[in-house]
């Protein structure tokens, strides 16, 4: 194991039992041990302190050593570590006594809000990466759409329901919107990660965010709206539990990647989680419509919720109805593409088809109008065609030879030389020899000098060409030639050189 490896390992176990360490002490101090004197807020807040320099440290070391990627989202994550760091810091010393000018609202209360932007700026940025332009839109649309409508129901059911939002003060407006609205947009991102492909490098990391996220949601609602009506055991419970959450990201950027990874797991199927995505719009608008109807009330919150909710309903159709307009055009682009892509390969076929046609009729005419003879023949000996040189020579029309064997054309002596012939071509090797053939009239012999040329598609052989030279005249030549040799030309008489052989013979 290489030393890099090592002290991965060593850090994750140090986390580890630090998770370890920090749930056995809120466990022992808060319910084994409720009134010892540890259960004090400012032991809760060092311990808390301890806990999140933990992680910020943990977080540099993980980027200062290369483990992690430094890009935008563990960048983020540490800033926002950083910023909670320091917020907690200010809260638990009482240092930069800063006022503020909205009311209840401290400097630690800043750095809170940054820890909560920058947070959700980097999961929204991971998930926004891994999205088309479209998808980008539907995304924002849809958060939106959701937010609004879950947004409308918490302030109905939480605040007084005659509440007019247009007539509370900015500070008041900052309080009641920002926090809650970010929770919840972290709340929602959770979810969205549960029905999306992988987006990280390793599968137990996707669940490690999908409970940090949907934990510090709900840790922090309950926190933001049930800290009135908790016992103060509960509140310091709520507190901790928001630290285990930060330690798992501290653990979670530790985890190494996996070098086999190609992204194709998901908790969902893909498919199934886009359709269900794209339902929960139109269940969250559904539900407010449900609840005005129900309440028949003229709550200035919830008119003022459906209003917005329909404004976002309406902005996604537009994008439907933009997406659709840009498939269009691009189904246009493509089908003009093809279109031409067809008509030049149309044009191309065309073109070899006729230059096809012309070869052909230039073979048509040399095969027809060849002097010599030309048949072809299959690799059984039948004849398939044969020009007019060689229906003139045999005596005999083109249809007459067409379907029999070529060997009835040869004298029964030489079939035996034209079999092997044949064979040969077989085996894709051509052949010459000098055969003998049959005319119309039985008493005439024809000598031919055959070429049989195998006639090959694509490697295999379908028949041969059987190209015919007639040298019947050449070989009465040689005959007479041979016998003036021999012979006087004025008595025909045997000449001396035809005694000298004779004697030799005898």
């Amino acid at each position: 194991m290489s030393p890099l490896r090592k002290h991965a390992y060593v850090q994750f176990y140090v986390l580890i039992l630090a998770l370890i360490a920090y749930i056995s002490f809120c466990f022992i101090f808060l319910f084994v041990f409720p009134n010892h004197y540890f259960v004090s807020d400012f032991n809760i807040r060092l311990s808390s302190l301890v806990v999140e320099t933990t992680v910020f440290i943990s977080l540099l070391y993980s980027i200062l050593s290369q483990k992690i990627k430094l890009g935008v989202f563990w960048v983020c994550i540490t800033i926002a570590i950083g910023c909670f760091l320091i917020g907690n810091f200010i809260s638990a010393f009482q240092v930069l006594n800063v006022e503020l000018p909205i009311q209840n609202f401290n400097i630690s209360d800043v750095f809170l809000l940054f820890f909560l932007f920058f947070f959700l700026f980097a999961f929204f940025y991971k998930i926004m990466m891994e999205c088309n332009k479209w998808e980008k839109a539907y995304l924002l649309c849809d958060l939106c759409i959701v937010v609004t409508a879950i947004f409308t129901l918490e302030w109905y059911l939480f605040n007084k329901p005659s509440a007019n939002i247009l007539f509370l003060s900015i500070g008041d407006v900052f309080l009641s919107f920002i926090f809650p609205i970010i929770d919840l947009l972290l709340l929602l991102l959770g979810v969205t990660l549960i029905f999306r492909p992988a987006i990280f490098n390793a599968k137990s990391k996707l669940f490690i965010f999908i409970l940090v996220l949907t934990g510090l949601a709900i840790t922090d609602y309950l926190y933001f709206y049930l800290q009135g009506d908790l016992s103060e055991r509960s509140v310091i419970f709520l507190r901790c539990l928001y630290r285990v959450f930060l330690l798992f990201i501290a653990i979670a950027a530790t985890i190494p990647k996996n070098t086999s990874f190609k992204r194709n797991y998901f908790i969902i199927n893909p498919t199934f989680g886009e359709k269900l995505l794209g339902i929960f719009p139109y269940l969250a608008v559904a539900v407010l419509i449900g609840f005005t109807l129900k309440e028949q009330t003229s709550s200035a919150t919830l008119i003022t919720g459906n209003c917005i909710a329909f404004v976002f309903v309406l902005i996604r159709h537009t994008i439907v109805r933009m997406q659709n307009k840009e498939l269009t055009k691009t189904l246009k682009v493509f089908n003009n593409q093809l279109e031409q892509t067809v008509s030049q390969r149309t044009r191309d076929l065309i073109n070899k088809s006729n230059d096809l046609v012309k070869n052909q009729e230039r073979f048509k005419s040399l095969y027809e109008y060849h002097p010599d003879p030309i048949l072809t023949i299959d690799s059984n000996g039948i004849v398939l065609n044969i020009n007019q040189a060689g229906s003139m020579l045999l005596g005999k029309e083109s249809a007459a030879l067409i379907g029999k064997e070529c060997f009835s054309i040869f004298l029964d002596e030489d079939k035996s030389e034209l079999e092997a012939a044949i064979k040969k071509g077989k085996r894709c090797s051509s052949s010459s020899l000098q055969l003998r053939v049959k005319n119309n009239n039985e008493k005439d012999i024809l000598f031919w000098y055959v070429t049989i040329v195998p006639i090959m598609i694509e490697g295999q052989t379908f028949g041969s060409y059987v190209m015919v030279k007639d040298i019947t005249r050449m070989k009465q030549q040689q005959e007479e030639i041979n016998y003036l040799a021999f012979h006087d030309t004025v008595t025909e008489i045997g000449n001396r050189i035809f005694f000298q052989q004779e004697l030799d013979r005898s």
